[in-house]
C-alpha cells in the first residue's frame, strides 16, 4: 500500500470549509457572549467569507460598533477557516 497516494488524496480534506450550520453557531455564541443579544439562525446568511445579517437596523448598528471583537473572536473559534465581513 503506498502511503504517499493516501496522504495525498487526505490532503485536499484539511481544508474543508465548516457547514453554514456550524458558522452561523458559532457566530451566534460570539454575538452572545460579547454582546449578551440572541439572533436566530434565520437571521444570518454565510456567504463565501461574509455574514450577512438579517435583523432590527439598530441592532445592526450595535453589531457594527462591536464588529471587531466579534471577528477576533469567530476567528478564534473557527479556526483556520475566516470570515472577513458583517454585513
Amino acid at each position: 500500500m503506498d502511503f504517499n497516494n493516501i496522504s495525498g488524496f487526505l490532503e485536499k480534506f484539511k481544508n474543508l470549509k465548516p457547514s453554514d450550520t456550524y458558522i452561523k453557531d458559532v457566530f451566534i455564541s460570539c454575538v452572545k457572549e460579547i454582546m449578551n443579544v440572541d439572533i436566530t439562525k434565520n437571521e444570518i446568511t454565510v456567504q463565501r467569507e461574509t455574514i450577512f445579517l438579517n435583523v432590527h437596523p439598530t441592532l445592526k448598528t450595535e453589531l457594527y460598533l462591536h464588529k471587531k471583537a466579534i471577528l477576533k473572536l469567530l476567528q478564534e473559534k473557527l479556526k483556520k477557516y475566516t470570515i472577513n465581513n458583517i454585513v
